[in-house]
């Protein structure tokens, strides 16, 4: 299982010269297993694996974590979608009964092009994740995380390796989904979590939908995490800042033997 990481900054893009070492996309990750190629959002990062994917044979699978802007505006710019000789399979996000596709943001309307004149097969999967990849051998789980709006944390498993990632989530141990992330988190190899704020920025940032380093660490410890990586970086936070941040939460999880990275664009993780 390899993971990629194409953009990790939250909200919204921000190039330039103070966020050229982490990047300025927003979120997109992929995950590579033998031929299949996984999307995990598709924030503008997406526009770099795009250029990756199209050169390749892999079969692609894309999943979306929630609906706001900075997971899906990058769609409508993965090169795969235009290739005649392509399929693309969509994995519904499911809320409350109802599927959503990344496939919203191409209505005409908020892009010049409607995604059923796209070249490429795009196959809408009615299933969603939990059920639709056990078929291929390795299992991708969804489960609800504490988010405006409503999304999802996402569970991958293949050769008893296991990746979680979530993107967006704000750790709350009051709510009734903070049960649902302890058990999804339990045994990850790895866990990519969001990682927006720092403690100045509390508590004016709560209720927005993200976590503290802080409290991250303070749960990695608490569930004996392996590897731990810091994601969705507020786009404010300069190169120099997010080296501080990651010296002081590896100091903070040294104890524990966790080891800790702060997600930049172009980071390659084998599990």
């Amino acid at each position: 299982m390899i993971v990629k990481y194409w953009g990790v900054r939250g909200s919204i893009p921000c190039p330039g010269p103070s966020t050229l070492r982490y990047g300025g996309e927003t979120a997109c990750v992929s995950v590579e297993i033998g031929n299949n190629l996984i999307v995990l959002d598709a924030g503008t990062g997406i526009k770099k694996l795009g250029q990756y994917a199209a050169a390749t044979s892999m079969d692609i699978y894309c999943l979306i974590s929630h609906l706001h802007m900075d997971h899906i505006r990058g769609f409508p710019f993965f090169d795969p979608l235009y290739q005649t000789d392509r399929t693309v399979t969509l994995i519904p996000l499911v809320l409350d009964g109802t599927p959503h596709y990344p496939t919203v943001i191409m209505d005409g309307v908020y892009f010049p092009r409607k995604w059923e004149d796209l070249p490429a097969n795009i196959v809408m999967a009615d299933i969603a994740a939990d059920d639709y990849f056990g078929r291929l051998g390795f299992e991708v789980n969804t489960f609800p995380v504490n988010h405006p709006g409503d999304a999802v944390g996402f569970s991958i498993e293949s050769e008893a390796k296991k990746f979680v990632h979530v993107p967006d989530n704000e750790i709350d141990r009051t709510s009734d989904k903070f049960s649902i992330l302890v058990q999804a988190i339990d045994n990850a190899d790895v866990l990519s979590h969001d990682a927006q704020w720092v403690n100045d920025d509390l508590p004016m940032k709560e209720g927005w939908g993200h976590s503290s380093v802080t409290e991250l660490c303070d749960l990695a410890v608490e569930l004996e995490i392996k590897n731990l990586v810091l994601f969705h970086h507020d786009p404010d936070r300069t190169d120099d800042e997010l080296d501080v941040i990651g010296r002081s939460a590896t100091e903070r999880l040294h104890a524990s033997g966790i080891n800790c990275s702060v997600a930049f664009e172009g980071m390659n993780i084998t599990i």
